[in-house]
C-alpha cells in the first residue's frame, strides 16, 4: 500500500477528488469501527515511520521489486502524509 500511495500522489496528484478521498477514509474507517484512527493519523504515521520492523518489511520487499528499490520508506510514508493533507485529513 505504501508504494501504491507514493505513486498516485508523485504522477496523479493533480487528478485525484480530494473530498472524494475524504469521504472514502471516513467510510471506510467507520465500516471498519477504526474512526479514530483518522484524528490519530498524524501520530500513526510518525510510529510507521520510526518503527524498526516496518523498515524491515519494507527492505525485504524492495528486494523482491526492483522498482521499488528506489524509494526509501520514509517517502512512502511522506506521501501518504501528502496525501491525508490535501484530503484535509491532516493538519499542518
Amino acid at each position: 500500500m505504501n508504494y501504491d500511495c507514493y505513486m498516485l500522489e508523485k504522477y496523479f496528484s493533480d487528478k485525484i477528488d480530494y473530498a472524494t478521498l475524504a469521504l472514502a477514509l471516513k467510510n471506510t474507517t467507520e465500516k471498519r469501527k477504526s474512526i479514530g484512527a483518522l484524528s490519530r493519523a498524524d501520530n500513526i504515521l510518525t510510529t510507521l515511520q520510526t518503527d524498526f520492523g516496518q523498515k524491515s518489511l519494507w527492505e525485504r520487499y524492495q528486494k523482491n521489486n526492483t522498482t521499488e528499490g528506489k524509494i526509501n520508506f520514509a517517502q512512502t510514508i511522506e506521501s501518504i502524509r501528502r496525501l491525508l493533507k490535501k484530503a484535509g485529513v491532516l493538519h499542518d
